[in-house]
């Protein structure tokens, strides 16, 4: 763990935490290697660094292999759990970046319930 390994995540709350907009809560995935994402320059090694799937990894290197990013819907589901045990439901989840799309890192929002989110932010 570096020093701009802990600024990075110090610097946005949806890494490791979230961020409540309205009636969801935006997670950033922390990347699969931290220490080569904060250091890479060209944007598909990025992406690369950016991910924890083999398989999708794999498919950024690999032209001749397309993964669609609704296969990012399992980190979703991963990433979701710790809000399902929060609001003691099971929240919708949404792709909203994936570098499977060619974004640099994996974005979700959960749906917080509706009897949670009766003041709207």
């Amino acid at each position: 763990m570096t020093k701009e390994f802990i600024d990075f995540v110090k610097s946005n709350q949806e890494l490791l935490a979230g961020n409540r907009i309205k009636d969801k809560i935006f997670n950033i995935k922390i990347p699969y290697n931290p220490k080569k994402y904060l250091e890479e320059k060209d944007p598909i090694y990025k992406r690369y660094y950016a991910c924890h799937c083999p398989f999708a990894r794999e498919s950024i290197l690999n032209k001749k292999v397309n993964i669609d990013k609704t296969w990012c819907y399992c980190s979703g589901g991963f990433n979701k759990l710790k809000f399902d045990f929060i609001f003691g439901e099971n929240l919708e989840v949404e792709v909203v970046e994936s570098v499977l799309d060619g974004d640099q890192r994996c974005r979700f929002s959960f749906k917080i319930p509706e009897k949670y989110s009766k003041s709207k932010l």
